[in-house]
C-alpha cells in the first residue's frame, strides 16, 4: 500500500465513523458504541500508518524523521484503539471530554497540515473553514455545562465535527495533487516530492 492510498482510506474511515456516530446519536448505549468506533479506527489507522511507513523505510522514500513519526503515531493509535476496545467501561466517564479535545486537536492539526503539510503548496482561504468550526465544537462541550451533559448532543457535535474534517482532508489531498504539476521540481523537493506522504 503506497501513501497515497493509505491516505485516502484513512480519510473514508473517518467519513464512515462521523456518518455512524451522526446515525446513532440517539442510541441509549451510545457512549460505549462510540467508545469501540473510536478504538476500531485508531487501530486501523495505526495499522496503515504502519505499513506506509514500512514501504516508505524499504524504498527509502522518506528521510529518518519521517519515518520515525510514521512509526510512532501507528504503534501509538493501535495502542490507543486497543486500550479502548478492551477496557470501554473505564472510558465511558471521561469520553466526553475526550471527544471535546480530540476535535480542537483535530482542528488545529488540520490548521498545521494546511499551512505546512505541503508546503510549499497554498490552499484557498476557505479550507480553513472546516478546521475552526471544529475547534469551535470542541470548545462548545468543554465550556458549555448544558451541551457536555448531554451525552447524545456531544457524539452527534462528534460525528458531524468527523465528518467535516474527513471531507477537508478529501480537498487537501485532492487540490495538493492537481497543485503538485504546476510547481517546478526544483522547488517542490524534497517536502512535495512525496506530496501524498504529507501528514493529514
Amino acid at each position: 500500500m503506497n501513501a497515497k492510498t493509505g491516505k485516502w482510506i484513512s480519510n473514508v474511515l473517518m467519513l464512515a465513523v462521523g456518518i455512524t456516530l451522526c446515525v446513532m446519536w440517539k442510541r441509549q448505549d451510545i457512549l460505549y458504541n462510540i467508545i469501540y468506533l473510536i478504538g476500531g479506527l485508531f487501530v486501523l489507522t495505526g495499522l496503515i500508518n504502519l505499513l506506509v511507513s514500512s514501504r516508505r523505510r524499504r524504498k527509502n522514500m522518506a528521510g529518518t524523521g519521517s519515518t520515525f513519526v510514521g512509526t510512532t503515531s501507528g504503534i501509538g493509535g493501535i495502542c490507543i484503539g486497543a486500550a479502548l476496545l478492551l477496557a470501554p467501561a473505564f472510558f465511558v466517564g471521561i469520553i466526553v471530554y475526550a471527544l471535546a479535545i480530540f476535535l480542537i486537536l483535530a482542528g488545529v492539526w488540520q490548521f498545521y497540515i494546511l499551512g505546512y503539510g505541503f508546503a510549499p503548496i497554498k490552499f484557498p482561504g476557505w479550507f480553513y473553514i472546516f478546521p475552526i468550526v471544529l475547534i469551535v465544537e470542541g470548545v462548545v462541550i468543554l465550556c458549555a455545562g448544558g451541551v457536555r451533559e448531554s451525552a447524545d448532543v456531544v457524539v452527534l457535535m462528534t460525528g458531524i465535527g468527523i465528518i467535516l474534517y474527513a471531507i477537508n482532508s478529501f480537498f487537501e489531498l485532492g487540490s495538493a495533487g492537481m497543485q503538485k504539476g504546476r510547481i517546478p521540481t526544483a522547488t517542490v523537493e524534497p517536502s512535495v516530492g512525496e506530496l501524498t506522504d504529507g501528514e493529514d
